[in-house]
């Protein structure tokens, strides 16, 4: 009769290849499902690109249509990549299991910090190329922004990107080690404040929406549908699988 340890060994060895297939194949389905993430996700990128390039932003005659350029493009780039910080950790069960929680998390932190990157990029060229257009000191410049009557929803965007802001300060490691994980998550939630007041400055003062009829309704397009991702996986079905195995909190 063979000694336990020893038929726990040839049982390993003989599992072991086909283990190995498995993770190789599992490995592989994940590459593929990152690869066409990242092929989807560029895809769109080059549709704003090209839209801001459609809008007239390379034939700048000034320093401030140089600036004022970048900054659409840093302000369009910004919003989309935002809707992707919210799709990333919308929990989608086919994204998980296709790429993983893990790697979701790492593309989630590392796209947010792209993200505010660019938003701040956005505010800064657009503030100072349109100071230069308007040769107006750049304090007066921003408060013909905010309250002259000009830009529609310039307010609200501003309020949006300090939520953002804070979000991000939140986030920080050695702030977050001071807060209590329910604050923390309190201050993260008004990242999707900030997404929808942004909104109601994109298209009434976006050089390249306001242009184009067909842009206005892709770039709805992309809120609709990222609006209906996050309804459906993170309040729809999180209440029907509580009903469904209902589940109590004592």
């Amino acid at each position: 009769m063979k000694q336990p340890y020893l038929a726990a060994m040839e049982e390993a060895l003989v599992l072991a290849p086909t283990r190995s297939a498995v993770g190789r194949r599992v490995r592989l389905r994940r590459r593929l499902a990152a690869a066409g993430v990242a092929a989807l996700v560029a895809a769109n990128a080059g549709v704003i690109v090209w839209l801001w390039i459609h809008g007239g932003n390379l034939h700048a005659k000034s320093t401030g249509d140089v600036l004022t350029s970048i900054g659409r493009i840093t302000g369009l780039l910004s919003a989309y990549l935002a809707l992707l910080q919210v799709i990333l950790l919308a929990r989608l069960p086919a994204l998980e299991r296709a790429v993983g929680f893990d790697r979701l998390s790492v593309w989630h932190r590392w796209n947010g910090h792209a993200c505010i990157d660019l938003v701040v990029a956005h505010v800064i060229f657009t503030v100072w190329g349109y100071a230069l257009l308007d040769r107006l000191p750049l304090t007066k410049e921003i408060s013909t922004m905010l309250g002259g009557g000009i830009y529609p929803g310039m307010i609200t965007a501003t309020i949006g990107t300090v939520m953002l802001l804070a979000v991000v300060a939140t986030s920080l490691v050695i702030v977050r080690r001071r807060l209590s994980y329910e604050w923390w998550y309190v201050v993260h939630l008004l990242a999707y404040a900030g997404i929808a007041l942004s909104w109601f400055h994109e298209i009434p003062t976006g050089n390249e929406l306001v242009l184009d009829h067909t842009a206005a309704d892709y770039w709805r397009a992309l809120y609709v549908a990222t609006l209906a991702i996050l309804v459906a996986f993170r309040v729809v079905l999180p209440l029907a699988q509580l009903a469904r195995h209902r589940l109590k909190v004592v």
